[in-house]
């Protein structure tokens, strides 16, 4: 039997009645709570919700300055800028980043190394700033992305300038070359002013007067869209390009310079005595500066690092080798100065010299010797057996503290980085290197500038200066004068070196010795350039890398390359008031052979002065 509930209609209606006023009530109590909560955000925070909204669509971007150009002294560019058009990505607005980039890669040719220095470069910069992906983008590549561009959210094309070298390798020494910005550099710079910056100087020039180069980063305002791209720019400050740099380098002296010693690993330098101004900067063989400019590939690199001429070493700044009988001069001076020795003091060169109680011989390099010669005789003629007995004499201390005042054993100062300091030794610096005494037979070897002793053909271009200068001479330097995007110009004024306090007249006396060389039938420089038709002076120079018997002497060209000696000449013309001294090496060129690369690098430089 089913039971039935009955319902009373009135009571079931004042229930519905009362959720129904309930409801209401707590709608109303929402709405209202929603209109307060409108009412605060719209009027009370209007101007905070504002600026949140206008930084949401709103970026300041920075502008990367032009960097200014370096020219020789003559006004030919050196390095310059060119235009190129990258692809950019900004790694914050961009999901699925690895997806999207072997999406990319389907349309745009994507190396390795690309992706590497891509990778590189997204670790050492913020994510939400652009980031290299591929530069120099062919006209082809810019079409394919532009046709698909909608697909990469994110990814922009974007137009930079990039550093050029017209003249590649020949420049390289003196301006080294810009590249990639790494981490450890932007902890040494203003890290605003690099904030749009993809490329600093790495060596040379471009390394030295980098803050003479860069320029002042400028910023836009810009309105961008969810996908990071540019909508529109609004207000803005100009970036302030960098300084123009006019350097001392005559660009045909150097390419005179690199010509003639093409086929050598060698350098030159050449300075100008009266200001110090250097015309010349060589270093072969050398690279290529555009290479490293976008990122070298590890090939390339590779190639350059394994090469046996080894180009990547800077000779003219960091080749430190045995000077030879270059050094010969200097130690005249400075014993002519002390009283040790006299104009008129001969000593007889029978070929070899011994020491007192000892069997080894030193031989003259002509075996048959050169006879009873005095100081000028012994310059000229490049007689080893005096500068034994000079040396001797004088001891290894005085000689040391005579090379120092020619600013041997440390750095000339130059402005460009890499420089290193040669070696002045000592029996102190033996004992410390080495862990050995000092021996008699040190100081004799040295005396002919072989031993322990080092420079650089910077540093001795800069000696044979103050020789010229009869002791004063010039810190060397590159800059001659800078020039401001408004025009201004700014010439550099000469350093002077602190005189060097020797009597006048020996200079005189070894100048004319060092003329001699090149004019006297019996001078070591005399074969090479007795034939000129404007007048020099010099002093030749062979450093021993391996010591030769008798009769591998006689067919040192049959040497393995390793094995042949080093081969220097310093010059000066002309013969009075010179205006250039200029030093050449020869890295195993053989003996003499840099005295005739110095007469067919003169004849160049006096057909054009």
């Amino acid at each position: 039997m089913k039971h039935f509930t009955l319902h009373n209609p009135r009571d079931e209606i004042r229930l519905y009645r009362r959720r129904i006023v309930v409801i209401g009530v707590l709608m109303v109590i929402l709405l209202f709570a929603l209109i307060v909560r409108l009412g605060y955000l719209q009027i009370i925070q209007h101007k905070y919700y504002l600026t949140l909204s206008k930084q949401n669509l709103l970026s300041v971007a920075p502008i990367d300055p032009s960097r200014g150009l370096v020219y020789d002294r003559s006004g030919t560019l050196l390095a310059g800028n060119t235009p190129v058009f990258s692809l950019e990505v900004i790694p914050d607005t961009v999901k699925h980043l690895n997806v999207q980039l072997a999406a990319l890669s389907q349309i745009i040719e994507l190396s390795s190394a690309d992706l590497d220095e891509f990778n590189k470069q997204m670790g050492q910069n913020r994510k939400f700033n652009p980031v290299p992906l591929k530069v120099k983008l062919t006209d082809q590549e810019m079409s394919a992305f532009a046709v698909n561009q909608y697909r990469f959210p994110g990814f922009f094309i974007q137009a930079h300038l990039i550093r050029d070298y017209p003249f590649g390798a020949l420049m390289e020494p003196i301006l080294g070359y810009v590249g990639r910005i790494n981490t450890k550099e932007l902890a040494t710079v203003d890290p605003t002013n690099y904030s749009a910056s993809n490329y600093i100087g790495k060596e040379g020039v471009e390394k030295f007067d980098e803050t003479l180069l860069h320029g002042t980063v400028g910023i836009q305002q810009v309105e961008t869209s969810a996908a990071g791209q540019v909508v529109r720019s609004r207000e803005s400050r100009e970036a302030v390009a960098g300084q123009n740099l006019y350097l001392t380098i005559d660009s045909k002296l150097e390419a005179d310079a690199e010509k003639a010693l093409k086929g050598y690993a060698g350098a030159v330098v050449a300075i100008d005595p009266r200001n110090g101004e250097v015309l010349a900067l060589v270093s072969t063989p050398s690279f290529d500066p555009n290479l490293f400019v976008t990122g070298i590939s590890s090939k390339d690199y590779k190639l350059l690092r394994t090469n046996p001429g080894r180009p990547l070493y800077n000779r003219a700044l960091q080749g430190e080798f045995a000077p030879g009988s270059t050094v010969k001069p200097f130690y005249a001076i400075g014993a002519l100065a002390s009283g040790l020795l006299t104009p008129s003091t001969h000593i007889f060169d029978p070929g070899m010299f011994k020491l007192p109680d000892t069997t080894h011989i030193y031989h003259d390099w002509k075996r048959e010797g050169h006879g009873w010669v005095n100081v000028s005789d012994a310059i000229t003629q490049s007689c080893d057996v005096f500068f034994f007995h000079l040396a001797q004499r004088i001891g290894i201390e005085q000689m040391g503290e005579t090379l120092k005042l020619f600013g041997f054993g440390q750095p000339t100062n130059i402005d460009t980085d890499t420089e290193l300091a040669g070696l002045v030794p000592s029996p102190e610096w033996k004992e410390k290197a080495r862990h050995a005494e000092w021996y008699p037979g040190d100081t004799i070897s040295a005396g002919i500038g072989q031993s322990y002793i080092l420079t650089t053909p910077i540093q001795l271009a800069t000696a044979a200066m103050r020789l010229v200068d009869h002791g004063g001479g010039f810190v060397p330097h590159l800059l001659l004068k800078t020039e401001t995007p408004a025009g201004v110009t700014d010439v550099k004024d000469p350093v002077p070196l602190t005189p060097l306090d020797f009597p006048q007249k020996y200079f005189d006396l070894v100048l004319e010795a060092m003329r001699g060389v090149v004019s006297n039938p019996l001078g070591t420089g005399y074969k090479a350039g007795h034939t000129a038709k404007y007048t020099y002076g010099g002093k030749s120079g062979t450093a021993q890398v391996f010591s030769l018997q008798k009769g591998q002497k006689d067919n040192a060209n049959n040497l393995p390359l390793k094995l042949r000696d080093h081969s220097w000449f310093v010059s000066f013309t002309p013969a009075q008031d010179p205006t250039l001294v200029m030093v050449v090496f020869l890295e195993h060129g053989g003996e003499g052979k840099a005295s005739f690369i110095t007469r067919q690098i003169l004849d160049s430089y006096e057909t054009t002065n």
